[in-house]
């Protein structure tokens, strides 16, 4: 079973900025200068657990330009297909759902191709704008 924490500690936005730097940057060759910005202190973060207490994904929230964004969803290789991504973002969903600071914001992501499935069975719908990430195309999905 997958748990995931909201992080409250900067050792925990440390554990999740590994977590991204294995996914993103070991994994996907990106640059670990484009997975650190300047949201990471407004940002709130995730990091998601096996039973046996083994990091397996981050992800974080912040607010942003068109309202609450989702974002730095990362998942380990082998905890692929395991529900990581889905538990992080129902966590992810639910923390925002209780702040009282979120109230009537839109809120929204931008999945790979691969994820669009994933946040359409959470009530995303995905819109025809793009972004280009690590050489992949994203597209804007809007929670509805």
């Amino acid at each position: 079973m997958i748990k995931v924490n909201k992080v409250s500690t900067p050792e925990g936005v440390i554990q999740a900025l590994a977590i991204r730097e294995q996914v993103f940057v070991d994994e996907r060759g990106g640059r670990f200068e484009d997975e650190v910005d300047e949201f990471e202190q407004v940002s709130e973060h995730f990091i998601a657990h096996d039973e046996d207490g083994t990091f397996c994904g981050s992800a974080r929230w912040r607010f942003a330009e068109m309202g609450i964004r989702l974002e730095k969803f990362a998942v380990l290789a082998k905890f692929r297909g395991c529900g990581v991504g889905k538990a992080m973002s129902v966590a992810v969903l639910e923390d925002i759902q209780c702040n009282p600071n979120t109230a009537g914001f839109p809120i929204y992501l931008f999945a790979s191709e691969e994820a669009v499935p994933l946040y359409q069975t959470l009530g995303f719908n995905k819109k025809e704008e793009s972004i280009i990430k690590n050489q992949q195309k994203h597209f804007l999905m809007i929670k509805e």
